[in-house]
């Protein structure tokens, strides 16, 4: 009787088996795994919004650096409503041409508007690390690029705006187009 107590007591002292020490564990990773998943989603979805956002301002930015040359040009009175902007910023129907826009690089200077006879590719815009700011002359390349294309209305008296505005998503590039329409202030 002591025999099959003691070996009772010592069956009693065993550990778990490789099945069940298996099934324990498929069971903690299922538990961490699906949250681990869920957060990751939520950070790509919250960087996609980011960028989502920037370029939406980026393109409202181009648009108003357009406005500012024709609103300048009005107050210096007797220029071309549209005087700064290149002919090369029209849309043509073959090519893809437009103009680069930068914004102020200084406290007194006017919004910049560039051709770009590459446009997306050439107008991929940097950003200045220490100040956030978006442009072509900053320090590092951003993941955006951003041009205008004009179509003329009414016979010049005024213009489409059209801002291509883009990003790398590291799957695919993001595309968004704004448009605005702008007229001369003075038509004579």
């Amino acid at each position: 009787m002591k025999y099959f107590l003691r070996k009772l007591r010592i069956g009693e002292r065993r550990g778990f088996t490789v099945i069940e020490a298996f099934v324990g564990i498929s069971i903690l990773l299922i538990g961490l795994v699906g949250p681990l998943m869920l957060v990751n989603s939520n950070l790509q979805a919250g960087r996609f919004s980011r960028d989502q956002i920037t370029s939406y301002y980026l393109a409202q930015e181009a648009i108003e650096m357009v406005r500012e040359v024709r609103d300048e040009n009005f107050l210096n009175g007797g220029v071309d409503w549209l005087s700064g902007i290149s002919s090369q910023c029209y849309q043509a129907a073959s090519t893809i041409r437009g103009c680069r826009v930068d914004g102020r690089p200084g406290v007194v200077a006017s919004a910049t508007i560039m051709p770009c006879s590459n446009c997306p590719n050439s107008a991929v815009l940097r950003v200045d690390t220490n100040t956030g700011r978006y442009g072509y002359a900053g320090s590092t390349l951003s993941r955006f690029y951003r041009y205008i294309q004009l179509e003329d209305i009414d016979g010049g008296s005024g213009v489409i705006v059209r801002v291509r505005v883009g990003f790398d998503t590291g799957r695919y590039i993001q595309k968004y187009t704004t448009t605005d329409y702008l007229r001369d202030w003075d038509p004579r």
